[in-house]
């Protein structure tokens, strides 16, 4: 029989006091009939006190109080009676009120045994505290019932040496009632009306006859027969409506858990030998069970009943044919064996079936452990379902040393049918099928024997998705799982939506280090790290297939704990299209099944341990960060393995790009339980379209990968096709660049506001971008129009060299000349390098400019070049903000002109400062030329060199125009003029108007020829009127020199000196006059400085050689004619000479001379191209000679000769060349004159004013 530990103490506590007081009845026998007589007269209550003392022996814990005690001695057979009136006894668990008690002696037993022949014990009543209550145990505790019942009477053989045995003990107990000191309301009636008769059968039998009524009608009848010899027993019980309800407080805690009220009948058969229990057996029906559950208050039983029999022999209990009737439609059959009852280990086995039973009916009964994980399962995800059929077994083993069952294996088959299944939680609103259902499951506290198999098959399923609230509906498929203790051989599931997909998922637990290795060395050893820091866990391969599926909402079904930042960062990043030829496998690690895990409700968490395998996805959109630009139709294929994702893009597309090609590499994608991991991203990709929507792209914040002198460029057009690789840092959801490399080729590629402002239109450009930074291109194209190649490169610090040749090009003559305000014409080359620093935003550069097929006109320097001439420059030149600053001329050859300079370009570019060295041209040749602009636009012009050609600085257009010049010139060779130079410095000013100042210091040379030196000459001039006044040596002596315009476009030259002899050799006119003054006149008329007349006057001078008509005429021997230019000369007191130029020709229209001596006169003509002249004239002696003498400075070369005989007077005429004439000679004597040399006229300020008249001849 089963019992509970703390039961027996209850029966201890109880039924062992009512035994002691049993027993000090009896033994009180022989104490009363030894005594005097006194006794019977119960004097001073001396039998008051006996009875007290004796019981307190037995029970020291308890009081005793006696109210009446008499003794009646020989009445009828019994000769002594002794009654004891109201006895009383109280302690800590109990109250026991006797109200009679009879002791009965015989006449024998009076005198011999001192043994009562009968105990009467009537209207006795125990009340028990409800300190007795069992609150403390929890499960069941068998025991031999033999150690109880010897405890009970372990008083027994005491006894029996003494006196024996009474003959007939009668107890009659009205009420066992426990009484609630707390809540006296809640006192209750355990039993009453209970009637114990024992009898003594011969010496050593007795008979016992048990009747008792409990609560609510309750009945029981029981009848015992022992052998006081050897304590063997044998007992007979029959229990009638027996209801639980007030003994439940003193029920083992396992069944107060469980039972709520039971009312039930049978028979208990018990026997045991030597106070041993043999044997129980016997059947039970109830009548009536209310069985506790955590879903219902209350649960009834209609029927439960079976058979019990235990065999001490054996250690063996079974209940079988057990039948479990729950209310509604529930039945249950059920039979258990206990083995090795008494020993160390006691085993349990419970065996249980139902047939056609629904799924709700039963949930209530699994309430309790082991079963409660299947009840929470159950109760919570599922609907409807009817067991077709179900078994359950179960074993356990007890302990002696325990207070539990030790559940060792569960087994449980069956099939279910109609089963609808929901469920919910933070990803899935809604989860819902129906599904009929096989299962066996074999749970063992050795886990390799654990062994689980369902198979489900799934019908009208459906998703609603929490987030987007999707609904799925239709959906098919099949669950398949099996696990054979180590492995889980099969577990799959399958679903299937006809317009959405078919998936198959499927795990296998615990892998093998073979299937492991699928992930790779890498994955495998980063599992073994991860592990041993955790608890002990197993690992498992998940894997996923299907042909196609909604990406959409595979993503959406992807559950959240496994690769929860993949499946986020996907989730959120894609969208749409349909995953394709999905094969992968997951390692997860899932906590051991612990031999307790009939009794778990949780288990521990699994971890997420690595992934490979391959899929694709089909028309996707995707995009990279927030707000960033939708790449759309994608088709990409994907693998992972060894931790590392490689994304190979099939083809995708943007507004106007389309990327093919596509190469990603991610790696490490896991990290293994570590909070903050560093991947790696590598990207390849082809990418062609528009270059607009490709710097759009590069442009876009998200990106911000378009280099800032590339954001300048304006109304991009054109086909890009690039490959672009990048290598980057992924840690916390941010992406870092950290290094990009492209191979791109643009075609008809066109850009505005490139460096300098320029254009490109027409371009077909290689570019490679390296990952240091470093960007090379190369093409071809119009730059600013003109057809153009270039390459050049840019570095990480944003410094960019560019080499542009272009071909022959009208335009770019066009540019060149708006450039430098010069008139080209025809086609120009060009070699262009330039050094561009973007972040400064400076720059430099070097041009080799090829004018060969060029045609170039400076008016304002008389200069020209014709195409074919060669023309080529090398310069090169600073620049900031696209606006060029400094210009360096290395080398000009450009036709007749060459040089080197530096130029400083104003914002409007013009040339603000220049420094000009080494040019030579027609007219120059300059070492070096300084032009500076002031803040108030005055050009200051500085020139040092050989020849300077100055005519420029009279320009009305030009360079000059409405400019203030101030001019500083130093050179051998000052053109002043077409036929005057100036040997020295010139300096001046030039305002806007024109008009202007100058100082002429130094040597100033008519047609290469020195007219004045060390000359200091002061000129002012505007648009209407020149004048010029200086002085400076002529011929080495003094002279003066003016020039002014006079009315009428007509101007004159003045020249004076007080040494006519030396002034005249110094203006190369006239070498043989001495001394004299000299005054010369030139008068220009219409501003025609090549027709003029001049007029020179010479007075108190002398001849000092005979002019070459004398010597012509020496042959007439005039004597003494001759002798008159002898020695120291001839002085004359005045020479005049006329003489009209008119182109090349001199009309010496008077020219005479007189002195003491001599005179002299001609006219003729002399022709300067042809050298030809004629000339008529008249030399007299005396008086006539002084006549002659006059002009003899106009006529020196022809007249002056060898022989110095006079004549009186001759006619004489000169024809032919110059060199050779031939002389005829009239009795007059007629003579040729010489020829003056012309005097270059200073009008050089005006004659390249514009209104300079051609030559005449």
């Amino acid at each position: 029989m089963l019992f509970m530990k703390k039961a027996k103490v209850f029966n201890k506590n109880v039924l062992f006091d009512l035994a002691s007081l049993l027993v000090s009845f009896i033994v009180l026998g022989p104490v009363i009939t030894s005594v005097n007589d006194s006794v019977f007269q119960n004097k001073d209550n001396f039998l008051e006190t006996i009875i007290k003392t004796h019981i307190s022996e037995y029970l020291p814990q308890y009081s005793v109080e006696v109210e009446k005690i008499e003794l009646t001695p020989f009445l009828s057979y019994t000769p002594l009676e002794i009654k004891i009136h109201d006895l009383k006894l109280i302690g800590p668990k109990a109250h026991i009120n006797i109200t009679e008690s009879r002791f009965k002696f015989a006449l024998k037993s009076v005198f011999l045994s001192g043994i009562p022949r009968s105990i009467s014990l009537k209207g006795a009543k125990v009340t028990l505290n409800n300190i007795s209550k069992n609150s403390k145990n929890t499960y069941l505790d068998i025991v031999d019932n033999s150690e109880l019942l010897s405890e009970i009477f372990a008083q027994t053989p005491r006894i029996k040496p003494i006196l024996g045995l009474p003959q007939k003990i009668d107890i009659i107990l009205d009420e066992l009632s426990v009484f609630e000191l707390k809540n006296p309301k809640l006192n209750k009636i355990l039993i009453k009306d209970l009637n114990l008769n024992i009898s003594q059968l011969g010496q050593n039998n007795l008979e016992a006859l048990l009747s008792l009524k409990t609560f609510a009608n309750g009945r029981l009848d029981a009848s015992l027969q022992a052998d006081i010899s050897d304590l063997s027993w044998k007992a007979t019980a029959n229990l009638q409506s027996i209801n639980t309800r007030p003994f439940r407080d003193y029920l083992p805690k396992y069944f107060q858990e469980i039972l709520t009220e039971c009312i039930f009948s049978g028979e208990l058969n018990t026997e045991f030998e030597a106070s041993k229990l043999i044997s129980i057996d016997g059947h039970f029906d109830s009548e009536k069970i209310i069985l506790n559950s955590r879903f219902e208050e209350h649960l009834n039983v209609n029927q439960f009943s079976g058979w019990f029999d235990y065999d001490a022999s054996k250690k063996r209990a079974e209940f079988t044919n057990l039948v479990l009737d729950f209310a509604p439609e529930f039945k249950l059959k059920a039979a258990i064996q206990l083995e090795n009852i008494g020993g160390t280990d006691t085993l349990i086995t419970a065996n249980a079936e139902t047939r056609d039973t629904p799924l709700k009916n039963v949930l209530p009964f699994l309430s309790t452990k082991p079963l409660l994980p299947i009840n929470n399962i159950f109760s919570d995800h599922t609907s409807g379902g009817v067991f077709d059929f179900a078994s359950f077994k179960i074993m356990g083993i007890k302990k002696a040393s325990a207070d539990k069952i030790d559940w060792q294996e569960l087994h449980v088959d069956g099939q279910v049918s109609d089963l609808g299944i929901a469920a919910s939680n933070s990803q899935y609103k809604l989860l819902k099928a129906k599904t009929k259902n096989v299962f066996s499951a074999n749970l063992n506290k050795d886990e390799q024997k654990n062994k689980l198999f369902l198979s489900s098959t799934i019908s009208d399923g459906l998703i609603e998705l929490k987030d987007s609230g999707r609904v799925i509906e239709n959906i098919s498929g099949k669950l398949d799982f099996s696990f054979d203790g180590e492995t889980i051989q099969n577990a799959s599931i399958k679903f299937l939506q006809p317009q959405i997909g078919e998936l198959l998922f499927t795990a296998k637990l615990p892998s093998t280090d073979e299937s492991i290795s699928q992930f790779g060395k890498t994955s495998n050893k980063q599992f073994k790290q991860y592990e041993s820091k955790t608890k002990d866990s197993v690992p498992a391969i998940l894997a996923l297939e299907t042909e196609k599926f909604n990406a959409d909402l595979l993503l959406q079904l992807w559950p959240e704990q496994i690769a929860m930042s993949a499946r986020k960062w996907l989730f959120k990043r894609g969208s749409g299209g349909e995953f394709r030829n999905v094969k992968l496998r997951a390692l997860v690690g899932f906590p051991k099944i612990e031999s307790n895990l009939v009794y778990s409700q949780t288990l521990g968490k699994p971890f997420f341990a690595g992934l490979s395998g391959n899929w694709g996805w089909h028309n996707m959109n995707f995009t990279w960060k927030d707000k960033s630009p939708i790449i759309r139709s994608v088709d990409l294929e994907a693998r992972i393995f060894e931790n590392r994702l490689s994304i190979e893009i099939l083809s995708a597309s943007m507004p106007e790009l389309k990327m093919k090609n596509g190469q990603i590499e991610l790696f490490p994608v896991f990290g293994y339980g570590k909070a903050s991991i560093k991947r790696d991203v590598e990207i390849e990709a082809t990418i062609e379209g528009t270059i607009s929507a490709f710097g759009e792209l590069l442009d876009d914040p998200t990106v911000n990968r378009l280099p800032i002198e590339l954001k300048k460029l304006t109304n991009p057009s054109g086909i890009i096709v690039t490959k672009i690789t990048t290598r980057s840092g992924l840690q916390q959801g941010k992406l870092k660049l950290n290094t990009i490399s492209a191979v791109a080729s643009l075609s008809s590629a066109s850009f505005e506001n490139l460096p300098l402002d320029e254009t490109l239109s027409d371009g077909n450009i290689e570019l490679t971008l390296e990952e240091d930074g470093k960007l090379l291109f190369n093409g071809i194209g119009k730059i600013s129009g003109v057809e153009s190649s270039f390459n050049g490169k840019q570095t990480a610090d944003k410094k960019m060299n560019v080499v542009i040749k272009t071909t022959p090009s009208k335009y770019l003559s066009e540019q060149i000349g708006e450039f430098t305000k010069i008139d080209i014409s025809g086609n120009t080359a060009m070699r262009l390098r330039l050094d561009y620093d973007s972040i400064n935003k400076i720059g430099a550069g070097s041009a080799k400019v090829d004018l060969t097929d060029a045609a170039i006109d400076l008016p304002m320097f008389n200069w020209a070049k014709i195409p074919g001439e060669n023309g080529e420059v090398d310069a090169s030149f600073n620049f900031k903000s696209s606006s060029v600053q400094k210009i360096e001329i290395e080398e000009a050859i450009i036709g007749t002109l060459q040089g080197r300079g530096v130029f400083e370009v104003a914002s409007d570019l013009s040339i603000s400062n220049a420094m000009v060295t080494d040019f030579k041209s027609p007219g120059y040749d300059i070492d070096k030329l300084v032009i500076n602009t002031n803040d108030d636009k005055t050009i200051e012009v500085i020139a040092e060199g050989g020849l300077i050609d100055t005519t420029f600085l009279r320009r009305t257009k030009g360079v000059t125009e409405n400019r203030e010049i101030s001019f500083d010139f130093t050179s051998a060779r000052l053109q002043l003029a077409e036929d005057i130079t100036l040997q020295g410095k010139l300096i001046g000013n030039i305002n806007k108007l024109g008009s202007g100042t100058a100082i002429l210091n130094g040597t100033l040379l008519l047609e290469q020829s020195p007219l004045i030196e060390e000359a200091t000459i002061e000129a002012s001039f505007n648009e209407y009127f020149e004048t010029l006044l200086g002085t400076g040596l002529i011929g080495g002596v003094e002279a003066n020199l003016s020039y002014e315009s006079l009315s009428n476009a007509t101007s004159q030259l003045l020249i004076r000196s007080q040494n006519a002899g030396r002034t005249l050799i110094g203006l190369d006119i006239l070498d043989t006059i001495r001394g004299g003054e000299l005054i010369l006149r030139n008068v220009y008329r219409n501003n025609n400085f090549d027709n003029f007349e001049t007029e020179i006057k010479v007075t108190d001078f002398s001849v000092v050689e005979a002019p070459k008509s004398i010597r012509a005429l020496s042959v007439l021997s005039l004597t003494g004619l001759y002798s008159l230019i002898e020695g120291d000369g001839t002085k004359f007191d005045v020479g005049v000479a006329n003489i009209e130029t008119i182109g090349n020709r001199r009309i010496l229209k008077n020219v005479r001379a007189s002195g003491e001596a001599v005179k002299f006169e001609l006219a003729g003509e002399y022709d300067r191209e042809t050298d030809e002249l004629q000339v008529r004239g008249l030399l007299a002696p005396l008086s006539l000679i002084s006549d002659i003498i006059g002009v003899i400075p106009l006529v020196s070369n022809i007249i002056t000769g060898q022989d110095k005989k006079g004549l009186l007077a001759t006619q004489f005429e000169m024809s032919g060349k110059l060199a050779d004439p031939v002389i005829t000679i009239n009795p007059a004597s007629v003579l040729a004159p010489g020829v003056i040399r012309n005097i270059l006229s200073p009008g050089w300020l005006t004659r390249e004013s514009g209104i300079r008249i051609d030559s005449q001849k």
